[in-house]
């Protein structure tokens, strides 16, 4: 196959495509790289070609079938003899050193559990690898996103509300989590530990100043923690508009109602007076 057409089929610049063979579901592909001048890592020497082995990595999925790429390493050597770096592989975007999966299937696979599209171990089913190994680069590309500081950019509106992480079990005390939300865009901005005031105020002070003074409204479930730390003096955001957001009030709404019908005793069609009266 061309090397040009190949190249832009496979989508890795520096590469050549050798080969694909279709191995029953799965496509397999043969690359190599094309550089053919290539200085030592250390002293800048033109290095020379030493030898070349055979690495098998797991790429994304093309056309819904799984892709295994077969990279035909190259191996060089450096020929100054006062050079500390006697051999070396040649490393290029494709996959790190000593990966399992191309540097694309790890980005995939952190796409389709961000999207709630698949797990980790699913992945690593489909991929044929342990889910340690999906779930390492996952964890890695993660942070890589979260801790962007253009991820988030200016929010007018945020919601915070509360979520049970971990469940009372015997003498364990329930753990909460709060979800920082982007009201407008519904995006998660962010996750901590905790619903107290004193959770929310470490919060804050984690975030940046200039961020927080953007913020105009923010949307809490009816919980005091969070209605104190916002509207002490104190606060970075002190100034801004507290509302309780539409879910939690319908729900209060609703079990103010049904209280209402079991405990006031014209609401029940049994009393006296209230036969054949349609229930409220």
């Amino acid at each position: 196959m061309g090397e040009g057409s190949g190249a832009c089929w496979f989508g890795a610049s520096g590469f050549v495509v050798l080969d694909v063979i279709e191995v029953g579901v799965e496509v397999v592909v043969e690359v190599e790289t094309t550089a053919m001048v290539v200085g030592c890592v250390v002293c800048g020497t033109r290095a020379r070609a030493k030898d070349r082995r055979w690495v098998t990595v797991r790429d994304a999925p093309a056309g819904g079938r799984p892709v295994r790429v077969r990279w035909r390493k190259r191996v060089w050597s450096c020929p100054d003899a006062d050079c500390d770096v006697v051999t070396w592989t040649e490393q290029t975007e494709l996959a790190g050193p000593r990966r399992v999966l191309t540097n694309r299937a790890e980005q995939w696979a952190a796409d389709r559990v961000a999207a709630i599209e698949g797990t980790p171990a699913s992945i690593a089913r489909g991929f044929g690898v342990s889910w340690s190994t999906v779930w390492a680069a996952i964890e890695r590309i993660g942070r890589e996103r979260i801790d962007d500081p253009e991820r988030i950019g200016t929010t007018v509106m945020v919601g915070f509300d509360e979520t049970v992480m971990q469940p009372a079990y015997r003498h364990r005390r329930r753990r909460f989590v709060t979800a920082v939300v982007d009201v407008a865009t519904g995006q998660t901005l962010d996750v901590f530990e905790g619903r107290d005031a004193a959770d929310l105020r470490r919060w804050m002070t984690t975030m940046p100043p200039e961020w927080l003074a953007g913020i105009d409204v923010v949307s809490v479930d009816p919980h005091e923690g969070y209605r104190s730390a916002l509207c002490e003096p104190t606060s970075p955001l002190a100034g801004v508009t507290v509302v309780v957001d539409g879910f939690h009030i319908v729900r209060l709404a609703n079990a103010a109602v049904a209280r209402c019908r079991q405990t006031h005793p014209t609401a029940d069609p049994r009393a006296p007076g209230l036969e054949g009266r349609p229930a409220l």
